[in-house]
């Protein structure tokens, strides 16, 4: 059995810091509770195009002609297999080359002060965002 004897000055230090430690938890958990992350699954309507141009990076181009799909999206199956598909047999017989993905979202005024990321699966080698 153990005898603590504190004075009350050291009583006093322990009250403090046990008041200390419980208000920090107390408060991140309320601030957790109000940072909850939000997941938005942006996996629909997308714009595709199956060539490559230097003009569609730029953000203003009308690209109402694109195609119109959900990702994902693998665009080697927009050529049909044919033998004289670039990939050749390894390949399937399918093309290759560029293709553009473009997807248009408006900003959320909730997202002020936020941070936020863009999580891509299954994006195919040498790919820019």
């Amino acid at each position: 059995m153990f005898h603590i004897v504190l004075n009350s000055n050291q009583l006093k230090r322990l009250l403090f810091v046990f008041i200390a430690f419980f208000s920090t938890l107390l408060s991140s958990n309320v601030y957790a509770e109000n940072e909850v992350r939000q997941y938005l699954n942006y996996n629909e309507d997308w714009l595709f195009k199956l060539d490559d141009n230097v003009i569609y990076k730029d953000e203003t181009i009308n690209d109402s002609g694109w195609k119109k799909l959900d990702v994902p999206h693998d665009y080697i199956f927009e050529e049909r297999v044919h033998k004289a598909g670039s990939q050749g047999q390894s390949g399937g017989y399918h093309g290759g080359g560029t293709a553009w993905y473009r997807k248009h979202f408006v900003y959320n005024d909730d997202w002020h002060n936020k941070q936020a990321w863009l999580q891509f699966e299954g994006v195919y080698m040498n790919s820019e965002v």
